[in-house]
């Protein structure tokens, strides 16, 4: 869990460019793909799901940063989570 934060989450948030997404509307094509590459739409389904398995408070922590970035990234990935 900590892994992830420390990379595929300060990544994303890396990606994100708030302004931008309002401007256009919707995510950029590589933050969806990293998006779906990176498992954020599984890190609360347990692992014999296909899923991350992460625990509440990894999750409440991955959405917290990155809704700090970019609400609309972050709601992107709550809704499945």
């Amino acid at each position: 869990e900590q892994s992830f934060l420390d990379t595929e989450v300060e990544t994303l948030c890396g990606m994100i460019d708030d302004y931008s997404i309002i401007n256009d509307g919707d995510l950029s094509p590589e933050i969806w793909q990293y998006i779906r590459e990176k498992g954020f739409c599984a890190i609360k389904i347990p692992k014999e799901w296909g899923g991350k398995g992460f625990s509440t408070q990894a999750v409440s922590t991955i959405l917290m940063k990155i809704g700090c970035k970019s609400s609309d990234v972050g709601a992107t990935v709550a809704v499945p989570n």
